[in-house]
């Protein structure tokens, strides 16, 4: 199997700092975030249009994703499950580097 578990990614937790004024792309039901160092890597983030996006169910985050024709590699999760009371599973890609501290809080359900 070539995931990581959520145990040992939040093991190895680096804060994400996300701003406000970041653009947010929807892709497959999951909103994305271009990082603004040109790397060509995008984050998850929450609904961009401060109703959070709510996850249920088994959440499968993919190591690439494309924007606007462009292929962007996943690198970090922002706190985009929060209040995802449903949320039952999520699947995190090994190119997922940066996961934020607060990925699930008051998530517990």
């Amino acid at each position: 199997m070539n995931i990581r578990s959520l145990t040992l990614a939040l093991l190895s937790v680096v804060a994400l700092t996300v701003s406000a004024q970041d653009a947010a792309y929807l892709v497959d039901g999951i909103y994305y975030s271009i990082n603004a160092d040109n790397r060509k890597t995008v984050y998850v983030v929450s609904s961009p249009d401060g109703n959070e996006q709510h996850y249920t169910g088994n959440v499968v985050i993919p190591e690439t994703v494309e924007i606007k024709g462009k292929s962007y590699k996943v690198t970090g999760i922002a706190s985009a499950f929060m209040d995802s009371f449903l949320l039952k599973e999520i699947t995190i890609p090994s190119s997922v580097i940066e996961i934020c501290l607060y990925i699930l809080q008051l998530s517990v359900a």
